[in-house]
């Protein structure tokens, strides 16, 4: 997901607390219209909705839009003086509506705002053309109730009500919530029950539809692609059912994917809340592109439904979300493709995460702790290596506590942003004689990996072995395979390698003849097939 957000929406949520300046309303239901203007490379947002405060008290509350798309051309609510300006923060320009009342409001005082917007610029993730038109919430394309410095923007942002869509000929929409019938010829509605951040995609689309356990899934593919998306439809379907399986329920009615043409908007997919958007190239890989889907569809609840905030975010989002394309394809494919999709990718899918990719990171200079990764290359780093410290830790504990954990957390998260910290805390707890405190410390709070170097001989039907590491920095505390060859095949043995070097005499199924270190490939460790040394 390309969630590029506003330097001036940050990402943590405060409990309520006496108003300043406009802090402390919230959105309890909006509605929206939008008139999709292709011909003119526009787009004209209408909306009415009640907020409801949940501080203590406040003189009104303040609104506010990503001043660089759009215009606050009128806000109005009865009773309330409003004042409309523009201020920058972070470069960013920020529109706002300042409403207020000539009496202090207290806890639970509502406010009926009604607004006007017309479009004026662009983004990678918001914008209209004569192709197709999209939005996503990261954008703050409408008006969000302002929360101070520490709030949540996708909670912000979030309101139940309904969404309405006035198209040219032959264009559909796909947004959050369930499509309902509308009264008017050229408009579509979507309704949402539950509090959503939204977003949309118009163009001219062809949908096929299969419902799975009572949500629909749908693909919404372009006109002119003249291709059916039959395939990617049973991938997402069964995605879905694996995923609930692991998190538990997802957390929207439903989860579509709508095709975008190149040169609207600039990523290959953005995940929303009960959708995604992706390019045609989409379409393209032979398996349905189980990666791709499984990344994305994850995105429901790492990322939109929890959010995330301190250092190290990207391990609670895009991490977490490219280990659930892990967990998607070693269901359908079996554990050697996941394992293949761990260390080289998958043909369809972006080359730059997976071990290979995070080799080359290292060598060319791009490798940090994951804890704290920052930067241009966090977000491949975290997808590249992030995926691999879960598939570890998984390994480790075993499914039945690793998952348990996630369920725990998309439980207790829906209100509160999950920090990196507390993630750690709850695996730690749940497995105390696995040693976690290390293997975080190992895998999160260092650069790099390990680097092996073995020797071996043969002592009758045993073989003498010798590993070293080689990497540069503290030794690693590794469950290490060794497997051992013989005419008679591989016997694997489990060892643990706890300093720079370490000797084992291991028994073969008869006169040995030839190592193997870590056969199975469990561990994000350097091998030949990842280029050469990052060390080198």
């Amino acid at each position: 997901m390309l969630a590029l957000l506003l330097a001036w929406c940050p990402q943590a949520t405060p409990a309520p607390a006496p108003s300043i300046g406009g802090c402390g309303w919230r959105w309890s239901e909006l509605e929206l219209d939008l008139w999709i203007e292709p011909e003119y490379g526009n787009v004209h947002l209408e909306g009415a909705g009640t907020l409801v405060l949940e501080a203590e008290t406040s003189r009104g509350p303040v609104l506010e839009i990503n001043g660089a798309l759009l215009e606050l051309q009128s806000v109005n609510s009865s009773g309330a003086e409003v004042q409309l300006g523009k201020r920058m923060e972070d470069d960013h320009p920020v529109a706002t509506a300042t409403l207020r009342f000539s009496e202090k409001k207290r806890r639970g005082a509502e406010c009926r705002v009604e607004f006007q917007c017309q479009g004026i610029g662009s983004s990678s993730q918001f914008a209209v053309s004569a192709k197709a038109a999209l939005a996503s919430w990261t954008q703050a394309w409408y008006p969000l109730p302002f929360q101070g410095s520490d709030a949540s923007q996708s909670r912000a942002m979030a309101a139940p009500g309904v969404t309405r869509f006035h198209l040219p000929e032959g264009w559909q929409s796909v947004s959050n919530g369930q499509r309902i019938e509308a009264t008017e010829s050229g408009v579509e509605a979507w309704r949402m029950t539950l509090p959503v951040a939204r977003s949309f995609a118009c163009a001219p689309f062809v949908r096929i539809e299969q419902e799975v356990d009572g949500r629909t899934v749908g693909i919404h593919r372009l006109a002119s692609a003249g291709k059916p998306a039959d395939r990617e439809l049973r991938a997402v379907a069964e995605i879905l059912r694996i995923l609930e399986g692991r998190f538990g329920p997802y957390p929207y009615p439903s989860y579509r994917v709508a095709e975008l043409p190149l040169g609207v908007g600039e990523f290959l997919g953005s995940s929303e809340q009960g959708f995604i958007m992706v390019r045609p190239v989409a379409f393209d890989a032979p398996d349905g592109n189980l990666a791709l889907f499984g990344h994305e569809l994850a995105h429901g609840w790492w990322g939109n439904l929890v959010d995330s905030t301190g250092p190290g975010t990207l391990l609670l989002d895009e991490a977490l979300s490219q280990f659930s394309a892990v967990v998607a394809i070693e269901a359908i494919e079996g554990e050697a493709a996941a394992t293949d999709f761990l260390r080289f990718s998958r043909p369809g899918y972006v080359t730059e995460q997976c071990a290979r990719a995070y080799f080359q990171m290292w060598r060319d200079g791009h490798d940090q702790p994951l804890a704290t990764v920052r930067g241009q290359f966090a977000h491949q780093l975290a997808d590249c290596k992030g995926h691999w410290v879960y598939q570890m830790l998984r390994q480790r504990i075993g499914d039945e506590r690793f998952f348990a954990v996630l369920r725990g957390i998309v439980r207790d998260f829906t209100t509160t942003s999950l920090t990196l910290v507390e993630l750690r805390r709850r695996f730690e707890a749940a497995a105390p004689d696995a040693d976690v405190p290390r293997f975080f410390a190992q895998w999160l709070d260092r650069a790099g990996a390990p680097i092996l170097d073995s020797e071996w001989s043969a002592e009758g039907e045993s073989a003498r072995i010798v590993v070293r590491q080689v990497q540069p920095g503290e030794p690693y505390y590794l469950p290490l395979e060794i497997a051992v060859a013989s005419a008679s095949g591989q016997r694997v043995h489990e060892v643990v390698l706890a300093d720079r070097e370490a000797s084992f005499t291991l028994a073969a199924d008869g006169a040995p003849t030839g190592i193997e270190l870590d056969p199975r490939h469990r561990l994000l460790i350097w091998t030949e097939a990842y280029g050469a040394r990052p060390s080198e």
